[in-house]
């Protein structure tokens, strides 16, 4: 089974913030990946950041 992925937007090299819908707050994992802005939205697989989702 694989788990629902959510696209959220581009970060800007360095460091950046985005705001999570309140339906995103229902996932219990977060997985920052880096993807190319090539209109695939397939997974690349590189994860920068992956944890926990916390109220």
């Amino acid at each position: 089974m694989t788990a629902a992925r959510v696209g959220l937007g581009f970060l800007k090299a360095g460091s950046g913030a985005v705001v999570l819908p309140k339906h995103v707050t229902t996932y219990s994992n977060i997985d920052v990946s880096a993807e190319p802005h090539d209109g695939d939205p397939a997974p690349s697989g590189t994860s920068i950041l992956r944890g926990p989702l916390e109220a």
